[in-house]
């Protein structure tokens, strides 16, 4: 049976009936009318939360007279309408009818079949992703509709990724490479997307372009994020650039996160064995003679750091925190570019010995709380605890010295509202970050953030187990930078630049591109000019004022 009524949501609204479009529904309030009412349709809506949600700024009155007017146009727009809408005294709800096709509701059904049907699901998985022609509704930007768009787009970058590695397996590579390209496009800071691109064009022999994508994908973590590809993305070019085989198979499997059932150990000493449940030694200086440890590391996303200098007075307080004072929770704060992963990269490859446990972990992709605790207590207890909680978690921070970083925490903060409150789905993060820092463990716990988050000014100024760290500009590793940028100019006119891009690295490694293409390496051209803002170091900005 051919639906009568069919309606699109993704892209654009779009209505049509038995082959007719039908294009009276034009107004924005009328369109997101029907959009709610399309997507929470598994439930009578109360007439009254609809018009606050849709008219939150009228008055109730107001408000809900809208609402009646948007009714009864909606009920004359759409054909069949006493079939499709339940309107009551107090409640509204659309019913789903068998005439009656939504392309979110068949895009969620093609996934949940795909899911069920495991290798048996590239089909479903095309079927969804041919569904999939745009943001949900982007018309509209009611705070409603936020959280199901970010929801329905993470479901559609989900299938994409599960999907590519499975053309690749039965090698239809020209199919995934497209849609590979498609995962770029609709999210261009998304890593995976990149390591895709490489297996697949390397699988296919085209060397030369994987090696161009891996440019391309550094190049934007850097100008964007201030971070360098994952260890896994920068082994696999390392690879390439090797000239190793790749494996015909190489691209068959998904690209995984870097594994934690195996934990890389570097051996500092022999290790004095210890019966695993017992609390750890004290780490004194004397019982780190009697009793020396081996370190367990998970480097994770950390950057590259051969290419660092300066942050002395930073590096010393730093230091203080973690030896001497034994801080629990440190956050090290500043714009993005600034270069506080770097800097937290360094000092945890200098004092790794110091530790049991080092593990690195990247919140960039806004992994929720219970993905976390999967990685850190598994590595933590060596595989031999499953319980991924929060309390477990605790139990392993006692048991052990660890050092565990959280890069890029802001990005679960909400943004362009009062400072340093976590969005709703992530308001766990903020109890974590609070057991942290009151509880008793022997362990550290440093974040980066271009925003303090609410917990840690709550308890940083009456607990010595708290402790922030605000990064300005660096003169000596923005001067280095541009020393090493092959620009010509004086030492005074790189301090000149440097100050006036407030000794960010990353701004003035965006600059120092701009002014090789535009101004042929020149510093004093550009300076000349008296131009400040190019557009690399403008997003820079536009992302932090969103803080």
């Amino acid at each position: 049976m051919t639906p009568d009524l069919r309606i699109t949501l993704f892209g654009q609204l779009s209505i049509s009936y038995q082959g007719t479009v039908i294009t009276a529904v034009k107004s924005e309030r009328l369109q997101a009318l029907l959009a709610f009412l399309l997507l929470h349709h598994s439930a009578p809506q109360s007439r009254q939360s609809i018009a606050i949600t849709l008219w939150p700024e009228s008055t109730d009155a107001n408000a809900k007279s809208n609402l009646r007017k948007r009714l009864h146009e909606l009920k004359k727009h759409i054909p069949d309408s006493d079939r499709h809408l339940s309107v009551l005294p107090q409640t509204v709800q659309w019913v789903e009818t068998e005439d009656c096709w939504i392309d979110v509701s068949a895009f969620e059904g093609a996934i949940a079949q795909a899911k069920a049907q495991s290798e048996q699901a590239i089909p479903f998985l095309e079927t969804a992703l041919k569904l999939y022609q745009g943001e949900l509704l982007p018309s509209c930007y009611d705070d409603w509709i936020v959280p199901l768009r970010d929801r329905l787009r993470q479901q559609a970058i989900s299938a994409l990724d599960t999907l590519i590695p499975l053309l690749a397996k039965h090698a239809r590579l020209s199919e995934a490479i497209s849609y590979a390209q498609q995962l770029q496009q609709m999210d261009p800071l998304y890593e995976p997307a990149y390591l895709h691109l490489m297996r697949l064009h390397a699988q296919s022999g085209a060397i030369a372009i994987a090696l161009r994508t891996y440019h391309q994908c550094m190049t934007i973590l850097r100008e964007e994020l201030g971070i360098d590809p994952s260890a896994e993305t920068r082994e696999f070019h390392e690879l390439l650039l090797r000239g190793n085989p790749i494996p015909v198979n190489s691209a068959a499997e998904k690209p995984a996160p870097p594994p934690v059932a195996e934990p890389i150990a570097t051996p500092v000493t022999e290790p004095t064995a210890k019966p695993i449940g017992e609390p750890a030694n004290d780490l004194t200086a004397d019982n780190l003679i009697a009793n020396p440890i081996t370190t367990f590391i998970d480097w994770g996303e950390a950057p590259d750091i051969s290419f660092f200098y300066g942050r002395e007075t930073e590096s010393d307080q730093l230091r203080t925190w973690i030896l001497t004072d034994r801080v629990q929770l440190m956050a090290v704060l500043g714009m993005g570019g600034i270069g506080k992963t770097s800097l937290v990269a360094k000092i945890a490859h200098d004092h790794q010995e110091d530790f049991e446990y080092v593990i690195w972990r990247s919140l960039r992709n806004d992994p929720p709380l219970n993905t976390l605790l999967g990685e850190l207590v598994p590595f933590l207890s060596q595989q031999q605890d499953t319980v991924c909680t929060v309390p477990r978690l605790m139990h392993w921070l006692r048991q052990s010295r660890c050092l565990v970083i959280l890069d890029n925490l802001e990005t679960l903060l909400k943004g362009g509202e009062r400072a340093g409150q976590f969005q709703e789905k992530y308001e766990n993060y903020g109890v974590l970050l609070q057991l942290l820092a009151q509880a008793n463990h022997q362990s550290c716990l440093i974040i980066t953030s271009r925003e303090k988050p609410a917990e840690i000014s709550t308890f940083e100024g009456g607990s010595r187990n708290v402790q922030s760290l605000q990064l300005a500009g660096s003169p000596e590793a923005s001067l280095a930078l541009l020393e090493a940028s092959d620009l010509a100019g004086s030492q005074a006119q790189k301090e000149l630049l440097g100050k006036r891009y407030g000794y960010s690295p990353l701004a003035l490694q965006i600059v120092s591109g701009s002014i090789r293409d535009l101004f042929e390496g020149d510093i004093s051209l550009f300076l000349a000019e008296d131009t400040l803002l190019f557009n690399g170091a403008k997003k820079l900005l536009d992302l932090q004022f969103e803080r």
